[in-house]
């Protein structure tokens, strides 16, 4: 299933119809202290935090979003909130996203992060990941 990576800057009416979808997939706790459980509510309130929204697109439609966070300027970026839909998942598009956001990292030279104090996602290895002090790290 190949996914194909976006910046959610100007989404499409299709695009946020796939967007509310997705995010009625994901956990309550992502919209505590939010307007409502709504993916524009859910974006604009990361926009507003300086996260970057990226998606993942398949057969034109949006099936898997995260969010990244600008660290130490902009040489490294905190991967948090991966969502699949709920209808896509078990069918790898979680690491196609991930795929597509290393293909990024190493383009733009930066570093990806991902927090995991338990060391749970070894994962993470087969794509050049190394855990240290509870945190993934990826040189791009």
């Amino acid at each position: 299933m190949p996914v194909h990576i976006e910046w959610i800057e100007s989404p499409s009416e299709q695009d946020w119809l796939d967007l509310e979808k997705l995010y009625n997939d994901a956990p309550n706790q992502w919209f505590e202290g939010l307007s409502g459980h709504t993916a524009l509510a859910y974006i604009a309130a990361k926009k507003q935090q300086d996260y970057k929204v990226v998606a993942g697109r398949f057969n034109d439609r949006l099936i898997v979003a995260a969010t990244l966070k600008a660290q130490q300027g902009q040489s490294s970026y905190l991967l948090e909130e991966l969502c699949v839909r709920s209808a896509t998942r078990k069918r790898g598009v979680a690491r196609q996203m991930l795929v597509r956001l290393c293909q990024w990292s190493s383009e733009q030279k930066c570093t990806l992060l991902v927090t995991d104090e338990s060391a749970e996602f070894k994962t993470l290895l087969e794509y050049g990941f190394v855990h240290s002090q509870g945190i993934w790290k990826r040189q791009g």
